[in-house]
């Protein structure tokens, strides 16, 4: 589990914006994150004041992730839709906190 805020990111992975390979300790090393407790910090489609900016991820479920893209402007956050309502969001979560992974095999370690 990465647990300080002190790394750089590498890249972020294009087909899964969970996965990021980072530079942490000296090492190069693959990280996932979870969106669970992320923040909404925009809404794209704004179609009513049911969504707010500020609100939190509760259910990761509830989100297409699969086909989420990285913010060009912040590698901490993705643009997501919302299944239910269709709604675009930019959501911010860092990596702190996240599951170490293999390089190679992108496995959780142990």
């Amino acid at each position: 589990m990465l647990e300080e805020s002190d790394y750089e990111i590498d890249n972020i992975d294009k087909s899964n914006v969970m996965v990021a390979r980072i530079f942490h300790d000296g090492q190069h090393k693959a990280v996932k994150r979870s969106f669970k407790d992320g923040k909404v910090l925009d809404i794209k489609e704004r179609v009513s004041d049911k969504w707010t900016i500020g609100r939190i991820v509760i259910e990761e479920k509830d989100w297409d992730f699969k086909n989420a893209v990285a913010d060009p402007n912040d590698c901490d956050n993705v643009i997501v839709r919302h299944k239910k309502t269709g709604y675009r969001a930019v959501i911010v979560k860092s990596f702190i906190g996240g599951t170490r992974l293999d390089s190679m095999s992108l496995e959780p370690l142990p």
